[in-house]
């Protein structure tokens, strides 16, 4: 179980507010990421499809932002040593980086291929599977389609009629879950499931971040109040390694619930906090001095997981006489470095908050996401604002086919 401790204890007033926005959230029906029997459907879905694994040593996920953000951070948290090895995600349209991966890859008829794209017509996607497609024909006049999952929406898509037409089984992605909060679908549970995850594990730690309602109310509470302080600026301090790709999916999830033009009311919207994801303790030799003398307001939250603050050796004497080290290990600096890190914040005159656990698992992980998506959800009923959509993300898209189109 996650522990929560804040330097400043929250309003009772504030937290009454949040609690209401908290059972708004809740009550509306046209949100299925907080559905526990959706979460259960998906992985009976990705189970029905475990054939897929059987006769591959590698799996290759092409999707973006929501459609890897969270596959990726679970990977990287439940399979640190190994998930690299297993799974390539193809991300981004860098020629450099596809080109790279398709040259080295030895055995294509040993690779699977999960084609995710919530919409169906996301060209970066669609693009990447065109240009993958194409390589390995030129190659040998292999197919990847035979090894090939697709995961969309089950409505009329580019990518779901292609699918359909070429007899390549599809994975849905639930109409009513956004793509930044689409980790617990088939989007994350399928990649999963080829490094063997315990689905139980998931259930359970999902289960456990919808029964902790008080633990969002609190995380809420302490975030309201640091931008009604106008504190703009929210520095989020992991020291555990293995949660630095779950920053990059906090940090999407954040920005595009929570920065909106107007409130849904069509009125002017709040202005709320810029995500701004550090990695302790290298963010201290980086961006500390910004955030201790920086002039701006700031509100920071620590992440600490216990596991990467112990340690299986001790110095026993330093070479350098690096008297200070002398019995102990890399976490207890480690330690050392998360406490003096927060201590010199708070005599700065910055507000904090710290989220510890034990260790990572599937249980752990699954819970810790689910709260921060039910208290940005939160957070989004609470400001008036729609917490679902991006339409700022959406004219970049028009603007981007405008331009390709202009080129021709």
């Amino acid at each position: 179980m996650w522990t929560l401790k804040a330097l400043n204890p929250s309003n009772d007033g504030v937290k009454s507010y949040i609690e209401k926005s908290y059972s708004q959230l809740m009550a509306r029906s046209d949100l299925g990421f907080k559905d526990l029997e959706l979460l259960k459907l998906s992985i009976s879905e990705c189970r029905q499809l475990k054939s897929f694994y059987e006769d591959k040593k590698q799996i290759v996920v092409v999707g973006l932002g929501g459609s890897s953000l969270g596959a990726k951070a679970l990977c990287e948290a439940l399979y640190p040593n190994e998930w690299q090895d297993k799974i390539t995600f193809l991300d981004n349209v860098d020629s450099f980086t596809v080109d790279s991966f398709l040259a080295a890859v030895e055995s294509p008829k040993e690779l699977g291929w999960i084609v995710i794209s919530k919409s169906g017509g996301t060209i970066e996607v669609l693009s990447l599977l065109d240009y993958c497609h194409e390589y390995f024909q030129s190659k040998g006049q292999f197919s990847i389609l035979k090894n090939m999952v697709a995961i969309t929406e089950e409505k009329e898509s580019s990518l779901k009629t292609f699918a359909n037409e070429n007899n390549i089984p599809c994975l849905p992605v639930p109409l009513n879950v956004g793509g930044r909060f689409s980790a617990f679908t088939a989007v994350g549970l399928f990649p999963l499931g080829f490094l063997g995850v315990d689905f139980d594990k998931i259930i359970s730690g999902f289960s456990k971040a919808l029964s902790n309602k008080d633990q969002v109310i609190d995380m809420g509470s302490q975030l309201y109040e640091s931008m009604g302080r106008e504190e703009f600026n929210f520095y989020c301090f992991h020291y555990c390694d293995r949660l630095t790709l779950w920053a990059d999916w906090l940090q999407q999830l954040w920005s595009e619930s929570l920065s909106k033009a107007v409130d849904r009311k069509g009125n002017d919207a709040p202005v709320l906090s810029t995500f701004i994801p550090c990695r302790g303790a290298s963010a201290q030799h980086s961006v500390l001095q910004q955030v201790v003398e920086g002039r701006e307001k700031k509100f920071a939250c620590f992440v600490r997981v216990s596991s990467s603050e112990s340690g299986n050796h001790k110095i026993k004497k330093s070479i350098l006489g690096h008297e200070l080290m002398e019995s102990k290990s890399l976490g207890d600096l480690l330690c050392a470095e998360a406490k003096a890190t927060e201590q010199a914040l708070n005599d700065s005159g910055t507000s904090t908050f710290s989220l510890s656990v034990s260790d990572l698992d599937a249980e752990s992980v699954t819970q810790f996401m689910g709260l921060w998506m039910l208290t940005v959800g939160t957070l989004g009923e609470a400001f008036d604002i729609n917490a679902f959509n991006q339409p700022g993300v959406e004219s970049g898209k028009l603007i981007a086919r405008r331009v390709l189109s202009d080129s021709h």
